[in-house]
């Protein structure tokens, strides 16, 4: 009973810090990209203290509250097509053969940009993105993307590595 309401707090407030992130990056227009980013790195975190399924949970729930109350739907999205990548990031990395883990990883990328620009233009009506940049920019834009999730992926790996090392010894005090 004590580690189930341990876990639950501690997975409110990873929810908690994740919307806090997500605001900040909305209000202060750091990126749509940038912010949910830096809010699946506390999916990383609680991947790592709780399993898959905590982590899943605390994906929808934020998800949910982001389509409700971020006041910039583009980033609310970007959150939802890109902070599941921690959840299934392990699923991938246990792969044996490097190759196949770089093009699982590249398939991940591309379904998940894909999907975004398909709500973004499609559904939301943002159309300003396919007006404004010609087919090179965008190629540009997809191949740069791509070279960033792969470092949000040395990231995350990192970040994890570091929880387990380090910071969970400090912030949790076990």
């Amino acid at each position: 009973m004590k580690s189930d309401a341990k876990k639950i707090s501690f997975c409110g407030v990873s929810g908690a810090l994740s919307i806090v992130i997500l605001f900040l990056a909305s209000i202060t227009g750091i990126g749509t990209f940038a912010g949910p980013v830096l809010a699946s790195v506390v999916l990383t975190i609680v991947l790592c203290e709780y399993k898959r399924r905590a982590a899943v949970l605390l994906y929808f729930t934020v998800s949910i509250l982001s389509i409700i109350i971020m006041p910039d739907r583009e980033l609310a999205v970007a959150y939802i097509c890109l902070a599941w990548y921690p959840v299934i990031r392990d699923l991938i990395s246990k792969i044996r053969y490097r190759l196949i883990r770089i093009l699982l990883k590249s398939l991940v990328y591309c379904v998940s940009i894909g999907l975004f620009y398909i709500i973004v233009l499609k559904i939301l009506g943002f159309d300003y993105a396919s007006e404004r940049l010609m087919a090179t920019i965008n190629i540009v834009l997809f191949l740069g993307g791509a070279f960033a999730f792969f470092l949000m992926d040395l990231v995350h790996g990192r970040i994890a590595l570091l929880w387990a090392i380090k910071w969970r010894k400090k912030l949790l005090q076990k």
